[in-house]
């Protein structure tokens, strides 16, 4: 196995021979292949650092192609390399696909890309793919769950700490119960008794009767997300018409809150003349719930996309954001955090601002509702980090992603 290899994967020999030509001798070990069986023999002998894909083959699905080279190399670093009208955009949401660029003038920085990824990793090749096969088996969600059965126990005092931190840190934060015992201390040390009655500033009063208001505010909260941890929906026969109404009505109910922070939500209307498995109640709540996300962990001024793209068995629906960062929790979403995100009460960071509080419960515990109600109804959500090389510098987003089976 060698320490610096490339394996170029491509049915077009003057693409293969352009890219190899790009190398000096000696600094990498580059194999370039053209037919399915020599480039499954070469990723078996070699295990190379990275694997530059063009996916489009007559005879093999692209993600049946990239799903057994992966099985044959886990460590390696996977790019793809496609004409734009060739490539299948569910294949670059894929989220162990380190960059995918078009094929055009972008040689120099495909290969510039290649290097960078290999000298990054500064682990041994044996020891990365040893961790890369540890990893994926760990994320993958039969393993994933089957771990979860195994530590019930831990998982459960875990989940216990969880609730106790979100409790404590939505209490002692803005307005709510901590700041009303606050103000509460500041009548028992300022009231003056007159006459069988008190007497106490209108400002403290009105301060109270506001919390009052924000305290009333999160118990119709709590009922109402009691009521979608019982709801039970059935999976329908959707056109997906409705499921664009759905993001329309959310855009629509959500354009104040978006101003709160200057973004924009971009989607231009979609014609999919198709039939998808959902359910009203799913789509409203998640379409919302992604959404708000999106809003509350991305910078001020930033531009939220909402994007549709379809596969022979799915409709996506995506949505992207840049990455806020945060001084009290962890950026963006880590690999290793794709699945936990979802655990219930479980949050990155603690992230507050009382200007999403009508939207936003802020216990931890929306993307756990929003993933029961996608199994309910036969779809899927998936919360993941990407890497845009759409613009001028390469940027890091988090992509919330809904998959709605074609019926």
């Amino acid at each position: 196995m060698s320490r610096k290899s490339i394996l170029y994967v491509d049915s077009d020999e003057e693409f293969r021979k352009n890219f190899a030509s790009r190398f000096s001798p000696g600094s990498y070990e580059v194999f370039v292949t053209s037919s399915i069986s020599e480039t499954l023999e070469k990723a078996l002998l070699e295990l190379p650092s990275a694997i530059v894909v063009d996916p489009n083959f007559p005879d093999l699905e692209g993600i049946k192609l990239l799903r057994a080279l992966r099985k044959i190399s886990p460590g390696s670093i996977f790019i793809l390399h496609s004409r734009l009208n060739e490539m299948d955009p569910s294949l670059r949401s894929l989220d162990w696909i380190y960059a995918s660029f078009e094929k055009s003038n972008q040689t120099s920085l495909l290969v510039g890309t290649v290097c960078r990824a290999i000298e990054e990793k500064n682990v041994s090749l044996n020891d990365f793919h040893r961790k890369a096969l540890q990893e994926e088996n760990l994320i993958s969600e039969i393993s994933w769950l089957q771990w979860k059965e195994n530590n019930r126990n831990s998982e459960q005092l875990s989940i216990g700490k969880n609730i106790l931190d979100n409790l404590t840190h939505s209490i002692s934060q803005g307005l709510g119960i901590g700041s009303l015992i606050t103000r509460l201390d500041m009548v028992e040390a300022i009231a003056k008794k007159k006459e069988g009655h008190y007497e106490i500033p209108v400002e403290l009063m009105d301060s109270i009767l506001e919390n009052k208001n924000i305290l009333r505010d999160w118990t119709e909260k709590l009922e109402k997300f009691r009521s979608l941890f019982d709801l039970n929906v059935a999976k329908e026969r959707t056109h997906f018409d409705l499921v664009q109404s759905s993001i329309l009505d959310s855009m629509a109910e959500l354009g104040e809150i978006a101003r709160i922070k200057n973004q924009k939500i971009i989607y231009e209307e979609r014609l999919f003349n198709s039939y998808v498995f959902s359910s009203p109640a799913f789509l409203k709540f998640a379409c919302k719930e992604l959404l708000v996300n999106a809003m509350k962990f991305s910078p001020s001024g930033s531009r939220i996309p909402i994007l549709f793209y379809s596969t022979n068995k799915y409709v996506c629906l995506t949505i992207l954001n840049d990455i806020e960062f945060a001084y009290n929790g962890i950026c963006g979403i880590p690999e290793e955090y794709y699945f936990k995100v979802f655990e219930p009460f479980f949050r990155l960071n603690h992230v507050y601002d009382e200007r999403f509080n009508a939207h936003d419960f802020g216990f931890g515990i929306g993307l756990n509702l929003a993933q029961n109600l996608a199994r309910q109804s036969d779809c899927k959500v998936s919360v993941y980090e990407l890497t845009d090389y759409t613009e001028d510098v390469p940027t890091r987003k988090v992509a919330a992603e809904i998959q709605f089976p074609l019926c």
